[in-house]
């Protein structure tokens, strides 16, 4: 049995235009994409070669955590806030679980962030904390 990931599932399928896996899981993507190796095992995938120029431009600009959260589609104020917190600060935030979307948002963010995801992708949001 293979075990797919619920992101690659979506990007597959053409439910996400960009995901962020580890390096052995490349063989798992099935569809047309581009891709960019971020840190030592970690790879940028998306469906366009444009969102790789657009990574690098934002990451350039504003840094690697921020542009990688940007181009995966997260809430950009939640990404924003835990781009610039410590380690410390991050353990206090929750994790946003949306379809095929899981990632760190601080409380104070949760209701702008289920808003963003249902507007922006007509997805259901839970957050735990």
């Amino acid at each position: 049995m293979t075990v797919i990931f619920k992101e690659i599932e979506a990007f597959n399928n053409g439910h996400r235009d960009s995901i962020f896996i580890l390096k052995s899981s490349l063989n798992k993507i099935k569809r047309g994409h581009s891709m960019l190796e971020v840190g030592a095992l970690g790879v940028l995938v998306v469906d366009s070669p444009q969102k790789i120029h657009e990574y690098t431009d934002m990451a350039n600009e504003y840094g690697e955590d921020y542009a990688l959260g940007v181009i995966l589609g997260y809430p950009p104020k939640c990404v924003l806030r835990f781009s610039r917190a410590s380690r410390i600060e991050r353990k206090g935030f929750g994790t946003l679980s949306s379809g095929s979307f899981n990632f760190m948002c601080p409380e104070e963010l949760k209701d702008y962030a289920v808003n963003y995801m249902k507007d922006r992708y007509g997805l259901e949001s839970q957050f735990i904390i």
